[in-house]
């Protein structure tokens, strides 16, 4: 899945996936100077608290989330509801 932050005419992408060969939840952020270091992760919920705090971290930065809407603690798109 991918998710797409803008700031200003800086875009971002925020790639997650599951990685069937390793049994395991990668996050990889991806910017115009190309993707960055992977992270992985073998416990889901390490994998859903790290989607929170980058969320919260880009947030903080004032990067606007561009689409899909948020994050969800299962990796996948969600209204925000507030």
């Amino acid at each position: 899945m991918m998710w797409f932050w803008t700031r200003g005419a800086e875009e971002l992408q925020l790639e997650t996936r599951y990685d069937n060969a390793t049994s395991e939840f990668v996050v990889t952020l991806i910017s115009r100077d190309g993707p960055g270091e992977p992270e992985r992760f073998t416990d889901i919920n390490a994998f859903r608290a790290r989607l929170r705090l980058l969320e919260r971290e880009l947030e903080g930065k004032a990067w606007k989330n561009s689409g899909p809407p948020v994050f969800a603690s299962d990796g996948f798109p969600t209204q925000r509801l507030i």
